[in-house]
């Protein structure tokens, strides 16, 4: 409920003012000041017949009511509870709430309910009653005293309980006449023993009399009734003169004699049962629907089952389920006259579940009182059926191996009969694995097969896995829950070969059966061993005549007796043309020479085989590479009989390995040799020329400025001039030196055997090459190379040393001005050295805060103000000291340490830039880009977050990029000015004059200023060329709208000359030098004091 809207939040009833209710009085702050949950008055809900009350605990947040906490909590469990439990049935219950409210009112419960819970009864005729609701008892949830009380003429006991926690008043009402009612019955009941003593009385003498005449006459009637029965045992030995004692004396003379007849003919007919007891046949005496009138002995031993006369015994229980109509046919035959005598093998039910086979004779008969019946007699031939059987099924299964069938189809019919055979729920056959040993399933038969269609060898506890595993038979009890209870190795020559396991139970297996089932196991292990050689033999048969390799036998004199048709594919002949033919008439071997066939034949006779690779002819006179093998068949005394020789034809094989050769050595591209190939030539070469002393030179060349040339022509352009270079440096060299490909455009030549002079010829005539056009795409180009040499021995001894020092070389004629060639020198190793020392160094000094940044002002050429300052990095060396920017600037380019850098003296710059804004002065920053900072892809997105990290507005930011930067990529960079502009910084071209600038593309350049290179300042006082050079880069740059500063000015006359010609801004030592961060406001306040806005 939520108070502001006065509305329940999961459902409102319409037209219901809940505010007003008590519900809502009693969570507010008057009616409950301690914020506590309160119970409210039970409430009759007439549509479902139940009262319900409520819990409501008051929502405040921060101190003020916000809403109100509820639940309903129906009495229907409570209420029915007082009644269920209650043992009075004409109880009355009241129960009142906190308010007086009846939830519960006794003799007017209906009247409740029927006016929904606002009815209370009128008690005026019942004041102790009325007394009773109207005073509540002490807080306590205890029963208090009974009071008694008269309502509607019945006398009621009353029990009152409290419950202070809801201030709830129970009353219970019981009548006083069902509480004394248990006390009546107990008077009734001592009444009736009262009256059974008595008959006890009159029952003893009754008893007395019985005792002296009845039980006399009781005895004698019952050994009489015995002697009826065939009962001679007992003795009546009654004692006494009296005519029942006489009487009794009598009877015991007639039993005497009696049973002494008795004990004669009972040794008779032991006798008989005796003989007939102790022959092996079980004979039985039999009626029309073969029930058992009488069986020997032997029917136990052979079943388990025991003959009882006069028990009802069915021949038919005994039978197999299967042959019991054959039975039932026969005896109804036999006893009808329909035959004579009936001859049949059967099986028979033993104990249990066993079962045995049986020849049964019948043939009619009658017994001693002249009955018909029939005589049986059966004869065990259980060992003998499966004798005979077990020689039949694995005389199939043998003839199955010889027919073909796979070992697995034998095994699964061996398994098949003899489930049929033994009756046993499950067999199962498991053999080893040729390739790892493993038992795996062969065959599964029987009703229980699907308990091993899963069968796994993980559980070393399994029967199956103990026996394959020890060789040894494994038994288990039934508990242990294997399915297999008999597991028996299949053993051959080598060892295990497989295992044949056995569900027994619920069968048993007495050790004669058992030692039968032993010997069976051994005739199956040898049949699968047939049966396994059988199929090894096939296979490999088939093996041979599928094989992808050619595969003949010979005799001795070497006619072929046999060939697959893998022999006929190579040689091009079939098997008509083949037989009795010797290899040489069939594939022409006269590629191999005498020694060769020596070598063949000596090893052959020697009874070893041969192996290699020969060249042979086919019938179409293809010639073949072959890889051979040749062994010759011996018999068990070591003779041989024939050769046997397998062939792979490896033509294709060999000419691809040549390819993938060549590809491995050489270059895709220009076909030169690889880097692989060059290792290896260079390698061979040093031991050449160590072993003759001569010595050879390593020339290592890089074409000059060959990304621009492939950037701007295109790659497949790119890849042509790199061809005809190929073809050019491959003409230039003589036989035995070698031209290959680094990759790119670095090129090697190897020169061997040659000498200083030569060296020097060679190189020369490649830079001429050089300086010949080269024709792509139908248009001539010019390009350039640069060269750097070693020597061996004078440069190194091995090939990374002498490729490593070649490269330096060609490095250091790169750095003197390319097209030219650069013999190793140790001082061009040193500088190498210093300059990978530069580079590891340039890569901890970022880290360690070694760069600071200077800042040279720049002055206002007519107002001698101060308008900016160009921002120069420095880098303080740890212990090389103070580096200048010509030497690790172009390092930071080449390696890309400049992106960071770049970005550390943007952010630094403006950074301090901010700072003299907020201090009131209007200037702006210089900062240069390199040619990688112009190039990245993210330039735009690095200026505006640092512009927006540092708060420094764009207009106070002045880019500054070289003029032959601007040029090599005019297009594309004219879009990033134009963004860059869009930003709102400035943008100024430095150096201009040095490079080759097109005005045609200076007119279009979003820019704000030109910068005079200090090379034309320097001179201007001496120099009319550098005079006039000057002018025209002022008038060319007012012409086109941009200032123009002059930089490296140093000299009062280079001051009067520039301010004379209209210059700008003015940069340079004779203003200043470059000032630290900390000395530049210092400086601001001494120079110009109306710098400040």
């Amino acid at each position: 409920f939520w108070r502001r809207d006065a509305d329940f939040i999961y459902k409102l009833e319409p037209d219901h003012d809940y505010t007003q209710t008590l519900w809502d009085q009693l969570a507010s702050p008057p009616l409950n000041p301690n914020r506590i949950a309160l119970w409210t008055p039970a409430i009759y809900e007439s549509p479902v017949k139940t009262w319900v009350v409520s819990v409501v605990y008051p929502l405040d947040i921060d101190g003020h009511w916000q809403g109100i906490l509820g639940h309903d909590i129906a009495l229907t469990e409570l209420l029915e509870g007082f009644h269920t439990s209650d043992n009075y049935a004409g109880s009355q219950h009241f129960l009142l709430d906190s308010f007086g409210n009846y939830i519960l009112a006794g003799f007017w419960q209906a009247d409740l309910e029927s006016k929904g819970g606002e009815f209370k009864p009128d008690l005026t005729a019942y004041p102790k009653l009325q007394e009773l609701i109207n005073r509540k008892e002490s807080s306590s949830n205890k029963p208090h005293i009974p009071r008694y009380l008269e309502v509607n003429g019945e006398t009621y006991v009353a029990f009152t309980l409290y419950i202070d926690k809801l201030d709830w008043h129970y009353i219970r009402l019981v009548k006083v006449a069902e509480i004394l009612q248990p006390v009546q019955r107990l008077f009734l009941i001592i009444s009736g023993l009262v009256m059974v003593m008595g008959l006890l009385i009159g029952l003893l003498i009754s008893i007395n009399v019985r005792k002296m005449i009845v039980k006399p006459l009781t005895y004698l009637a019952d050994i009489t009734h015995r002697y009826g029965h065939g009962d001679f045992q007992q003795r009546a030995q009654l004692t006494g003169e009296n005519e029942l004692a006489e009487m009794g004396r009598t009877f015991d003379l007639m039993a005497d004699n009696i049973e002494q007849k008795q004990l004669q003919l009972i040794k008779s007919e032991a006798r008989y049962r005796f003989v007939l007891n102790s022959i092996q046949e079980a004979i039985l005496l039999l009626d029309q629907d073969a029930n058992l009138l009488f069986a020997n002995s032997a029917l136990t031993i052979m079943t388990g089952w025991t003959w009882q006369l006069g028990v009802k015994q069915s021949l038919l229980n005994l039978i197999y389920t299967n042959d019991q109509p054959k039975i039932q046919y026969a005896v109804a035959a036999v006893w009808t006259g329909e035959l004579p005598y009936f001859e049949g093998e059967f099986r028979f039910k033993a104990t249990g579940y066993d079962y045995f086979w049986a020849k049964l004779f019948l043939r009619p008969a009658q017994d001693d009182d002249g009955n018909k019946v029939l005589s049986a007699t059966l004869i065990d031939i259980t060992v003998q059926i499966y004798a005979e059987r077990s020689d039949w099924v694995l005389a199939k299964a043998g003839k199955q191996v010889l027919l073909g069938v796979s070992i697995n189809n034998v095994a699964a019919f061996i398994c098949r009969e003899f489930v049929e055979l033994f009756d046993f729920p499950l067999i199962w056959i498991g053999l080893k694995e040729d390739g790892d040993g493993r038992l795996i399933t062969q065959s599964c038969a029987g009703k229980n097969k699907q308990l091993l269609q899963a069968w796994s060898d993980e559980n070393k506890e399994d029967p199956i896995v103990q026996a394959f595993t020890s060789g040894n038979v494994c038994w288990r009890e039934q508990q242990d829950d294997f399915p297999i209870d008999l597991a028996i190795p299949l053993l051959n020559v080598q060892g295990v070969m497989g295992v044949i396991g056995f569900q027994t139970q619920p069968f048993t297996l007495e050790q004669p059966a058992f030692y039968r089932l032993h010997q069976l196991v051994e005739r199956v292990s040898a049949t699968l061993q047939h049966a396994k050689n059988q199929q090894w033999l096939r296979l490999q048969t088939t093996a041979m005549e599928v094989a992808a390799n050619a595969i003949f036998i010979t005799d001795l004199k070497g006619h072929i007796v046999w060939a697959n048709d893998a022999f006929s594919r190579l040689s091009g002949y079939q098997w008509v043309e083949i037989r009795g033919k010797t290899p040489s008439q069939l594939l022409y071997c006269d590629y191999q020479n005498d020694y060769f066939w020596h070598e063949f034949w000596l090893t052959l006779n020697g009874k070893n085989s041969w192996r290699g690779e020969v060249v042979n002819r086919n019938k179409q006179g293809d010639q073949l590479v072959i890889t051979q093998s040749v062994t010759p068949i011996l018999t068990d005394d070591g003779i041989i009989t024939h050769f046997i020789a397998v062939q792979e034809d490896i033509t294709e094989k060999k000419a691809a390995e040549q390819q993938l050769e060549y590809v491995a050595t050489h270059d895709g591209l220009t076909k030169l040799a690889n880097r692989t190939w060059l290792m290896e030539y260079l390698q061979i070469s040093l031991i050449q020329a160590k072993r003759h002393a001569k010595k050879l030179a390593v020339l290592f060349l890089d074409l000059d400025h060959f990304k621009y040339v492939n950037d701007s022509m295109g790659h497949s352009e790119g890849d042509e001039l790199l061809k005809q270079v190929a073809k050019r440096l491959t003409d230039s060299i003589f036989d035995g030196d070698l031209v290959a490909r680094l990759g790119g455009d670095e090129f090697v030549i190897l020169l061997t055997d040659t000498s200083l002079v030569e060296v020097s010829k060679v190189a020369d005539k490649v830079l001429n090459l050089f300086s010949q056009p080269f024709f792509v795409g139908g248009q001539p180009q010019r390009i350039t190379t640069s060269m750097g040499i070693c020597l061996y021995p004078e440069d190194g001894n091995d090939t990374q040393t002498l490729l490593r020092k070649a490269d330096t070389a060609m490095y250091h004629a790169k750095s003197i001005g390319k097209n030219r060639y650069q013999f190793f020198t140790e001082a061009i190793n040193q500088r190498l050295i210093w300059r990978v020392e530069m580079e590891n160094d340039l890569l901890n000094a970022l880290e360690n805060q070694q760069f600071h940044l200077v800042y040279q002002p720049q002055v206002c050429s007519f107002k001698e103000k101060v308008v900016g300052f160009e921002a120069l990095v420095r880098w303080n060396h740890p212990t090389k000291g103070w580096i200048p920017p010509s030497e690790f600037i172009p390092i930071a380019e080449e390696t890309g340490l400049i992106l960071k850098l770049g970005e550390w003296i943007l952010q630094t710059a403006c950074l301090q830039m901010k700072q003299w804004v907020e201090l009131g002065f209007e200037l702006t920053v210089s900062v240069n880009l390199s040619a990688r900072q112009l190039n990245q892809k993210n330039l735009l997105t690095v200026i505006a977050e640092t512009l927006q990290k540092t708060q420094l507005p764009a207009k106070n930011l002045m880019l500054e990029l070289t003029e032959s930067l601007m040029m090599s990529n005019i297009e594309a960079h004219i879009v990033e000015l134009q963004a860059l502009k869009a930003l709102g910084v400035h943008v100024s071209i430095d150096d201009f004059g040095t490079g080759y600038s097109s005005l045609n593309y200076l007119k279009c350049l979003p820019i704000d200023e030109l910068k005079i290179d200090k090379s034309f300042v320097d001179d201007i006082a001496y120099d009319e060329n550098d005079r006039n050079i000057v002018r025209s880069i002022i008038t060319l740059g007012h012409n086109l709208h941009l200032k123009v500063v002059a930089e490296g000015v140093e000299q009062q006359i280079q001051v009067d000359f520039l301010k004379d010609n209209g210059c700008d801004i003015i940069q340079g030592y004779f203003y200043s030098k470059p000032l630290a961060a900390t000395a530049v406001v210092e400086f601001l306040e001494k120079r110009v004091l109306n710098n400040k806005k």
